[in-house]
């Protein structure tokens, strides 16, 4: 069975945002530290940082920079 949408709290929220506008994107070491923090599972964890990645604007996610393409 599908698990049920997670509601994160206004606190949880608050330090995900924190966390992603230094790291995009979490080591494993580094996701289960959250997960604990926030009482939330690994897969939460994942899942919200999926989904905040995929609402960043094309090329904004290696930090901005858009390689030149040869000509």
């Amino acid at each position: 069975p599908r698990r049920r949408r997670t509601a994160f709290t206004h606190a949880q929220l608050q330090f995900l945002e924190r966390k992603f506008r230094c790291q995009k994107y979490l080591s494993v070491a580094d996701r289960a530290d959250v997960a604990e923090t926030l009482n939330l599972t690994e897969t939460q964890i994942k899942t919200w940082y999926q989904n905040r990645r995929e609402e960043l604007p094309r090329g904004e996610e290696d930090g901005g920079r858009i390689e030149p393409l040869p000509p």
